[in-house]
C-alpha cells in the first residue's frame, strides 16, 4: 500500500500544504474524518448573586484581555451590607476586650469571655461573606477572547446563578474528530493528519492529543481532539468543519 498521505505518526515535516485525496471516491468515503474547530476555552459566565445589571460594556464579537470588566450589577445594597458587617465586627471586638478586662478583675467568668471570642469571630465571618457579594458586582474576564453571546441585557434584573454572558478565547484553538471505530488502533496520540477545511483549499496539520476511551455503539465512531500544529494564513473561526481522510 502507498505511504498515506493524509496521515502519520513519524515524521514532524509533513507537508501541510498537500491536497487531500479525492473524497468522492467510494473507498475515500469509508475512511473520512469529520471534525470541528473548537476553542479551548470557552464558558457562559454566571452572576454569583442577584441584582440589576448597570453595564455590560462588550457587544458580540468585541475583544478583551484577560482581567477586562465584562459585566457590573447595582451594588449599593451589598456595599452596605459590607459596611454593617465590619461595624457589628467592630463592637464584637470591644465587647470582647471589655470582657477580657472584667476576667481579670473577676467580675465574669472564662465562659463568658470565650462566648464573647466566638461572636467576634462570627462577625468576621460576616465580613467575609459580605466582602465576596461586593466582589460578585462585577464579573471579569477569565482569559482574552471575544464576546460570543449575550445572554441579558442592561438594566435587566437577574438571580444568583444567571447566565450572562459567553466568552470564547479565538487564539487557542483545537480540533474536535469523529473517528469512525475501525481506526481506533491505528490513531494515537501524537498521530499527524491534514484536516482540510469545509468549501476552502484551506489545509491545516493537527496532531492527535486526545482519545475517547469508549466507542459509540450507535454510530460505531469514537471523539478525539486534535492540537493544531501548522496553518496557513486564512483566519480560524470556530465552529469551522472539515474532513481529514484515513486510507
Amino acid at each position: 500500500m502507498p505511504p498515506n498521505p493524509a496521515l502519520s505518526t513519524t515524521t514532524e515535516n509533513l507537508d501541510y500544504q498537500q491536497k487531500l485525496p479525492d473524497i468522492n471516491t467510494p473507498l475515500a468515503q469509508h475512511s473520512l474524518i469529520r471534525g470541528i474547530i473548537k476553542s479551548q476555552h470557552q464558558v457562559v459566565l454566571s452572576s454569583q448573586i442577584g441584582g440589576q445589571i448597570m453595564q455590560l460594556p462588550l457587544s458580540i464579537g468585541k475583544t478583551f484581555q484577560q482581567g477586562d470588566l465584562l459585566m457590573t450589577l447595582d451594588c449599593r445594597h451589598y456595599q452596605a451590607e459590607y459596611q454593617a458587617a465590619k461595624a457589628k465586627y467592630r463592637a464584637k471586638l470591644k465587647h470582647y476586650q471589655n470582657s477580657q478586662s472584667l476576667l481579670k478583675h473577676n467580675a465574669i467568668g472564662q465562659l463568658e469571655v470565650a462566648l464573647a471570642q466566638a461572636e467576634v469571630d462570627i462577625a468576621n465571618t460576616n465580613i467575609t461573606k459580605a466582602n465576596i457579594s461586593v466582589q460578585g458586582c462585577a464579573i471579569k474576564a477569565p482569559f482574552s477572547g471575544k464576546v460570543a453571546r449575550l445572554l441579558a441585557q442592561p438594566y435587566q434584573s437577574i438571580k444568583a446563578g444567571d447566565a450572562i454572558i459567553e466568552v470564547i478565547d479565538h487564539q487557542h484553538l483545537s480540533v474536535e474528530l469523529i473517528i469512525p471505530d475501525s481506526f481506533y488502533f491505528q490513531v494515537k496520540p501524537s498521530t499527524l493528519l491534514i484536516f482540510q477545511i469545509d468549501d476552502s483549499h484551506q489545509q491545516i496539520l493537527i496532531s492527535i492529543t486526545q482519545i475517547s476511551p469508549t466507542i459509540d455503539p450507535v454510530s460505531q465512531t469514537y471523539r478525539a481532539f486534535a492540537q493544531i500544529r501548522k496553518y496557513n494564513n486564512k483566519q480560524l473561526v470556530v465552529g469551522m468543519s472539515g474532513t481529514a481522510l484515513i486510507k
